[in-house]
């Protein structure tokens, strides 16, 4: 190898390994208030905040909340050395209000399901949550969460299929469709109304120190640099 074309690959080795230094991978970036790199001690803003979900090579969701907002878009983003910007399109798609899981299920011994339902928020238990059943429309049953923000309703399987509507005063409606006659365990947790982005608005950030555990950014909601820990 002549000393040309070694020149030639460490160039393109030391320019590859700068670029993946200078990407941000795909995950949840949220801004905080304060980052410690070392202990990874992490301090909130609670008053405001921004969230930005890297998808893919393109492809990004976005949030920001303070104390009577709520506003999310999504769309496709660009990126350099010192900058992101995000191209917000505009799209409600990715965003309702069925946000729940169900962690357990099994197969009634009786003629009769049982809906085991835990209500919260991303902080904690809600009490006095509004949980109905309804069929075709109707209202069949009602019940609302204890101080652990749990509840349990039982119908009997000839009412099948049916919906669980729960509320929540501040909150969005969460709904969830039950079709199978199983026993479950439900986790519903509640979310703020919310306004989405309108299409063609665009947010550009100036960035550095971009690692795996996030990136400093200034722009948007924030004047100073302000630290977007990766989440997940």
């Amino acid at each position: 190898m002549n000393s040309r074309t070694f020149f030639i690959l460490l160039t393109i080795l030391i320019f590859n390994q700068f670029s993946f230094g200078q990407k941000i991978e795909p995950g949840k970036y949220v801004s905080v208030w304060k980052y410690n790199h070392f202990t990874g001690e992490t301090v909130y803003n609670s008053d405001y905040g921004e969230e930005i979900t890297i998808l893919d090579s393109i492809n990004f969701i976005f949030r920001y909340r303070d104390d009577i907002t709520d506003r999310r878009g999504t769309g496709i983003f660009k990126t350099g050395k010192k900058f992101l910007n995000l191209e917000f399109d505009g799209n409600p798609a990715g965003y309702d209000t069925s946000n729940y899981k169900i962690i357990y299920s099994e197969v009634p011994l009786t003629d009769s399901v049982l809906f085991t339902i835990e209500v919260q928020d991303k902080f904690e238990k809600l009490y006095g949550a509004r949980i109905e059943i309804f069929k075709s429309g109707v209202a069949l049953l009602r019940s609302y969460s204890n101080d652990d923000g749990a509840a349990i309703l039982k119908i009997s399987k000839a009412s099948l299929p049916v919906s669980i509507r729960i509320s929540y005063v501040g909150y969005d409606y969460t709904y969830i469709n039950i079709d199978s006659a199983m026993n479950l365990k439900i986790i519903a947790t509640m979310d703020w109304p919310y306004r989405i982005i309108t299409e063609k608005k665009s947010v550009t950030y100036s960035i550095k120190e971009i690692d795996l555990d996030g990136f400093y950014a200034r722009g948007g909601s924030f004047s100073d640099w302000t630290f977007f820990k990766r989440e997940e």
